[in-house]
């Protein structure tokens, strides 16, 4: 037989050629198969199945499809083209001279070219494993394409071959257009003819491809390249040699710091190459040089494949919850090329922090520490050092979590180098104490310098003029050596001019060098310092409205004269003073009107970026102090209310829709002792918002502002009731109905329903059904002129619910019926899904008081079967609950290990979710069942647990239901004097 040479062709529109002419397979998934084996080698044929019928045939049915695409491969390509090297795996036969593109561009050294897309065009219907396996090969060819072409381009820039390597770049921005690789190297070879304007466009052509499509800013790479090619392109302009040295990052005057500057990095660089190592903290006085010393050190330490993240507290910000983490995880997130790696992370981002609407499911019922969990995942590949300046000022949300992920990972895979001055605010002084305490947290003081040490850094500051005895002295007594001093008083003498008119006043000394600044670099100053944490280029040329050129001039002389330093963290770069209080006294010196205006056009640019999803990542917190600042107090309501839903994940509703249901902001760990995140920092920060309302009523008592008061007092109702503060919520449930009740349209009906709706979750939480169903009433009056099916369903659930409590069994029966056939009945069901479920978890409810068990133990299992894949709700606690009690009520109780279980479940919701309602029957419960497992003390614990959860729900039944269980565990334990003694002893708390 004469031997065939076939080809497979996958780069590109792929086809199948047998000696040189093209052959057609009459279907594609014979197409497919062939396609797969050429790049997979030996196969197993159930894969083949799975792969090329998706699910969709039964087994029998599938593999008779797979026998046919076999035997259609075999009469087009040839009998010998296929082989079995076992009697369930496929391969091509290697014998049969078989040549793939694929493979062959795959294989190392082999030359330079794109050969296209992977399998362009080619898709199989119904298959979606066929097609991930598809787009994956075609990102797994990309990615070698890239690789080399990077590694020819880094080749022809090194030869001098400006043009090959000008095209080498564009062919790599045109394989991936957001690899800012190839953007860097065409900026060079541009720059390299002294093409400055087209460089410059490249970067800003990057930058808006960036911006629009993924929100992000260049890297500091990129930046500096840009800065480097406005450098050359300056010195051209003003007709200095091009051969001019570029100022240096890095280069400045480091002194009297040098053991730290040793100490500090080989700790570092240890840490980053495995071995033991403790977080730093760098503490000192204001001024002392701790922000200095620590960009030194991350300058001078190797992160030897690690990562490093650096980032600033700001005393602005520290009523924003999580902001320091906001600021870590966006920057982790964004510089991390594997998106792999950081999934899991960004799902727990978007559960946790304001800025994105949509739930994680993925993550939902998992462990609560679920943020840290992942960060730590996300960083066990590579180390990760993060850099926290001014800790002081770090809210108390991120402290927390500062504290758990060091106790959780103990500087095994996460570092964190911290600066604080001597004496910080509480909350932070706590952190290091506790840290220090635990052994994880080794401090750094950083002491004002010696006279010694005054006269060494004059003498080296003010190298062309005489630094006589009597000036240091002086110096040194005005300053006590507070090196911010006496950079500021050195500096203002080689930027001024004079040795004399030394000034005792920190102050006086800044308003000199500040007062000598020409007036378009002192407006500037001003506009930079509306920004406390920092300005970008961007920022500043649409405030100030000067071209490029001329702004990046003025900035170069703030930059030189050093009162301001460029900051690359965050992926962005960003201007901001060289201190704090330098910062401080040019904000304090802008007349009231024109701080005002300069607030309100920040704003303005600010609110321009805000994405149109709310989905998005953004940061709310900066737009909403300028717009504060400003006196736009509408607008301020408006975004701090778009900011703050996303902390306020959970819901007045038990059983909410799916698509409204969050894990909770109150992440509890119990065995390990962990709570990510408490609420006393949110409500600290809805008072403040709740003051400012308060204190302007001309603003919030408007018409056009009543829509978003209402909508802040329902979040406030909403987090009271959340919490069973009792007073408070009724308080503001009342307040949110008061300023409903007079407006008689749709819009104010809607914020009276959701009024009613807390006042039922609180007299359902504490068992009041008299008030209970005045307020059910109420409402479904309302509801005849509200057309809103989904409302009514909810009402209608809830007074179903209510009959339960109240004995009415029959009644609650139907009408729980009709709520749940009216969920079904909606478009998208599953949306409705915790709800449906709570209809048949109370529809088993009354069947189980009414004496009939089976039926209900079978309502349970569809409640919780139904909502178990999607718990992102704790109010399914009560579904498990529910179960648990009814196997366990049985005169004859069965399957009590399955109601432990069920009990175990319920209790890790109430924790994690602090859910108090139902809180103390699920504990009572559990109690009676560890009494049957003959655990007095455990019992004991739970009962003690059940009685303490009813009394802070103030609800007479649960008090009753925990009274009940005690009495049935005392009867149990009555033959056991022993037993019954631990008992009581755990119940007393002894």
């Amino acid at each position: 037989m004469e031997e065939q040479h076939i080809f497979i062709k996958l780069l590109g529109a792929p086809e199948i050629r047998l000696d040189g002419r093209a052959v057609k397979l009459p279907f594609r998934q014979a197409e497919a198969m062939v396609y797969y084996l050429a790049v997979s080698g030996s196969v197993s044929k159930e894969r083949l199945c799975d792969l090329l019928w998706g699910g969709r045939y039964p087994e029998d049915k599938a593999k008779s499809s797979l026998r046919n695409a076999i035997c259609v491969v075999r009469n087009r390509l040839g009998r010998d083209v296929l082989t079995e090297p076992t009697r369930q795996h496929l391969a091509l036969n290697p014998d049969c001279g078989i040549q793939v593109d694929a493979a062959v561009y795959l294989r190392p050294g082999t030359e330079l070219a794109d050969g296209g897309e992977f399998l362009s065009g080619f898709h199989l219907k119904g298959s979606d494993v066929f097609d991930d396996w598809s787009a994956s090969m075609a990102q797994t060819i990309r990615e070698s394409y890239c690789a080399r072409a990077k590694a020819a381009v880094e080749d022809a820039w090194g030869r001098g071959d400006t043009e090959r390597c000008r095209q080498l770049c564009r062919e790599l921005i045109a394989a991936n257009e957001y690899d800012e690789f190839g953007y860097r190297y065409l900026m060079l070879c541009l720059s390299r003819k002294q093409d400055y304007v087209a460089a410059l466009d490249v970067y800003q052509q990057l930058r808006r491809l960036l911006a629009e499509d993924l929100f992000q800013e260049p890297e500091e790479e990129t930046e500096q390249t840009a800065r480097d090619i406005r450098e050359l392109r300056r010195a051209t302009l003003s007709n200095l040699p091009l051969g001019r040295p570029l100022r240096e990052r890095g280069a400045e005057f480091v002194y009297g710091r040098e053991e730290e500057l040793q100490a500090i990095p080989d700790a570092l660089n240890g840490f980053f190459r495995g071995l033991p190592a403790s977080s730093l903290l760098i503490r000192g006085e204001m001024g002392v040089g701790k922000s200095f010393l620590l960009e030194q050190v991350l300058r001078r330490a190797d992160a030897a494949g690690g990562r490093v993240i650096s980032v600033r507290c700001y005393s602005a910000e520290t009523a924003v919850p999580l902001k320091v983490y906001y600021d870590i995880l966006n920057q982790l997130l964004s510089g991390e090329e594997d998106a792999s790696s950081t999934e899991q992370l960004r799902r727990a981002m978007s559960i946790l922090l304001p800025q994105t609407a949509r739930p994680a499911n993925s993550l939902v019922g998992q462990e609560t520490t679920g943020l840290i969990e992942a960060l730590l995942s996300c960083c066990r590949r590579r180390r990760l050092l993060v850099a926290i300046d001014d800790l002081q000022w770090a809210d108390s949300a991120s402290l927390a979590l500062i504290h758990n992920i060091l106790t959780l990972d103990k500087n095994r895979t996460i570092l964190f180098l911290l600066t604080c001055r001597s004496e910080p605010a509480a909350e932070a002084d706590s952190l290091v104490r506790s840290l220090k305490l635990s052994g994880l947290l080794r401090e750094h003081d950083l002491l004002p310098f010696t006279y010694d040490q005054t006269l060494a850094f004059a003498q080296t500051l003010l190298p062309d003029r005489p630094v006589d005895e009597a000036f240091a002295r002086r110096l040194y007594r005005e300053s006590d050596g507070n090196p911010l001093f006496l950079a500021e008083c050195l500096n203002g003498i080689r930027f001024g001019g004079g040795m004399a008119g030394l000034s005792p006043r920190l102050t006086d000394i800044i308003r000199q060098r500040i007062d000598s600044l020409p007036p378009e670099s002192a407006r500037l100053l001003e506009l930079i310092s509306i920004t406390p944490d920092g300005a970008d280029f961007e920022l500043l040329a649409a405030v100030s409205q000067q071209d490029d050129y001329a702004l990046s001039e003025t900035l170069e002389q703030l930059l030189d004269r050093q009162l301001l330093r460029e900051d690359g963290a965050g992926g962005r770069v960003v201007f901001r003073f060289v201190h704090q209080k330098i910062l401080e006294f040019t904000y304090d010196h802008i007349s009231s009107i024109r701080r005002r205006l300069l607030h309100g056009k920040v704003a303005a640019c600010l609110e321009a970026r805000v994405p149109e999803d709310d989905a998005a990542l953004y940061d709310y917190s900066r737009l909403i102090y300028h717009l504060e600042r400003s006196g736009q107090l509408l607008k301020y309501l408006q975004y701090v209310l778009r900011n703050i839903v996303g902390y306020l994940n959970m819901s007045q509703e038990f059983f909410p829709l799916v698509q409204e249901a969050r894990p909770p902001l109150v992440f509890r760990e119990e065995e390990r002792g962990v709570a990510v995140l408490e609420l006393g920092s949110l409500e600290h920060y809805l008072n403040a918002v709740e003051q400012k309302i308060r204190d302007n009523p001309q603003v919030f008592r408007q018409p056009e502002a009543q829509g978003a008061v209402l909508e802040f007092y329902t979040l406030q109702a909403q987090h009271y009731v959340h919490q069973a503060d009792y007073p408070k919520a009724f308080a503001y449930v009342e307040t949110l109905r008061r300023l409903s009740t007079p407006q008689n349209t749709p819009e104010w009906r809607k914020y009276l329903l959701k009024a009613n709706h807390f006042l039922a979750a609180l007299y359902m939480d504490r068992n009041d059904i008299p008030r209970l169903r005045v307020t059910i009433r109420e409402s479904r009056a309302l509801l005849s002129q509200v057309e809103d099916p989904e409302t009514r369903a909810t009402w209608m659930r809830l007074q179903g619910v209510c009959e339960v409590i109240a004995g009415d069994y029959g009644e609650a029966y139907q009408r729980l019926s009709s709520a749940a056939e009216l969920f079904l009945s909606f478009d998208n069901a599953d949306v409705y899904a915790y709800s449906l479920g709570a209809c048949q978890a109370w529809m088993g409810e009354a069947l189980r008081l009414q004496g009939d068990p089976d039926s209900a133990e079978t309502l349970y299992r569809q409640a919780i079967a139904l909502c178990e894949n999607s718990r992102a709700s704790g109010g399914i606690a009560v579904f498990y609950t529910f179960y648990a009690r009814c196997l366990l009520d049985r005169p004859e109780p069965r399957e009590t290990h399955r109601a432990e279980a069920m009990l175990a479940r319920g209790r890790e919701l109430c924790g994690q979710f602090n859910l108090l309602w139902y809180r103390g029957v699920t504990y009572a419960y559990s109690a009676l069942a560890a009494c049957r497992r003959g655990e007095a003390e455990q019992a004991g614990r739970f009962l003690r647990e059940a009685r303490s959860a009813a009394a802070r729900l103030e609800s007479s039944y649960e008090q009753a239901v925990a009274e009940e269980i005690g009495q049935r565990v005392r009867q149990a334990f009555s033959a056991a004097p022993e037993q019954l003694r631990r008992f009581e002893t755990a119940l007393q708390g002894a």
